[in-house]
């Protein structure tokens, strides 16, 4: 999240119209992950702690409407969470220093 909110601050400093986002599909089976993961560790997810566990439907058709649909997405910097209304972060998520040292540091790093 640090990035995501840096880069829409440097983006909006430059005038820019580019927007940036972050999206959280959810946990989810897909073939990212190796067929020998633990089925169990899905099921306990998806049983006790719905709220961190995605659809694939759900997740795939708010992706594609934030995608898709200009009118839905009218600023940057946010983050959506299997949806497409915008949701709050955590509260260190939101610091400015914390974000502007990432960036600077990366920067470091890849001009290396």
């Amino acid at each position: 999240m640090y990035f995501v909110y840096e880069l829409a601050r440097k983006l909006k400093e430059q005038g820019s119209g580019i927007k940036v986002n972050a999206f959280n599909p959810g946990l989810m089976r897909t073939n990212f992950i190796s067929s020998g993961t633990n089925e169990q560790m899905f099921e306990y997810v998806r049983i006790n702690m719905p709220e961190r566990y995605g659809d694939l439907d759900n997740s795939s058709s708010a992706l594609a409407e934030l995608t898709y649909f200009d009118d839905i997405i009218l600023s940057s910097g946010h983050f959506y969470d299997r949806s497409t209304r915008p949701c709050f972060t955590s509260a260190l998520s939101y610091n400015e220093e914390n974000a502007k040292e990432l960036w600077e540091k990366s920067e470091e790093y890849v001009k290396e």
